[in-house]
């Protein structure tokens, strides 16, 4: 993923609402969420990429496109990428990794 890490599509702030909305539009949904991730390794990723670019609008928030989340401890997983907001993180003076900047335009973006 490239772009700036606070811009209003780079980050959900609610996961479980973006994966329903997201399960709906290929008819995957399901109150049981076990049962709606079955469902989503059924689906092509060719399917999933069609559906995406059909509906994405990324000059409008939206909670149906994939992006990064906060990932919780609690979930009984070993290793997290992001625990904080990356607000938080730039805010706390955080940086998880000081890399160089790449800086770039390209003319097909998002086709």
């Amino acid at each position: 993923m490239s772009g700036p890490s606070l811009a209003h599509w780079a980050f959900i702030n609610d996961p479980k609402k973006q994966a329903k909305i997201f399960a709906k539009k290929v008819g995957c949904y399901s109150p049981n969420t076990e049962k709606m991730v079955a469902c989503f390794k059924t689906i092509s990723a060719w399917r999933i990429s069609n559906v995406l670019k059909a509906t994405q609008d990324i000059l409008h928030p939206r909670s149906d496109i994939f992006a990064p989340t906060i990932e919780s401890r609690n979930d009984n997983v070993s290793e997290v990428f992001l625990e904080q907001h990356p607000l938080e993180i730039l805010q706390k003076g955080k940086i998880i990794n000081r890399v160089p900047t790449i800086n770039g335009v390209n003319a097909v973006s998002l086709l």
